[in-house]
């Protein structure tokens, strides 16, 4: 009897891996399953990879209240969306999980749209900093 391949978990967070989030690093090591890391910057200086990762170049620009922020972030959205989902149709993840509320909120469509379940760690700072416009599509789906 032969062993199936191993799904691909795919772990998004804004930049892999911070000095201090070990708590990641042991996440990207899997024996069930076959991890894989994306972001759109490499910690520097950082953990090692202990695993396979993507950089993706488009970034959204950070939220702010003005009206130049909400522009910027508009015209950007569908370059960010467009390589994230080319990224997630290529690598075909049974599942998504991103590091951090933040994080999961901009992914959130493209999975959505791709019917890859998402899951989503607040580990602190990003659980009790979000509205309800910055989680709500996220609660609806994660």
């Amino acid at each position: 009897m032969t062993t199936p391949p191993l799904r691909t978990v795919l772990h998004v967070a804004d930049t892999l891996l911070q000095p201090t989030e070990t708590f990641i690093a042991q996440q990207l090591k899997g024996a069930q399953f076959m991890p894989m890391g994306l972001a759109w910057a490499r910690a520097d200086p950082g953990l090692a990879l202990p695993c396979p990762a993507m950089f993706l170049t488009s970034r959204l620009p950070p939220t702010g209240s003005g009206l130049g922020h909400r522009v910027r972030r508009r015209l950007f959205r569908p370059l960010f969306e467009a390589e994230l989902i080319a990224v997630l149709k290529r690598l075909s993840p049974a599942l998504v999980h991103a590091h951090f509320g933040f994080t999961g909120a901009r992914i959130v469509r493209a999975c959505k749209g791709l019917e890859i379940p998402l899951v989503v760690s607040f580990y602190g700072y990003d659980a009790g900093s979000g509205s309800a416009a910055t989680f709500g599509e996220l609660f609806d789906y994660a």
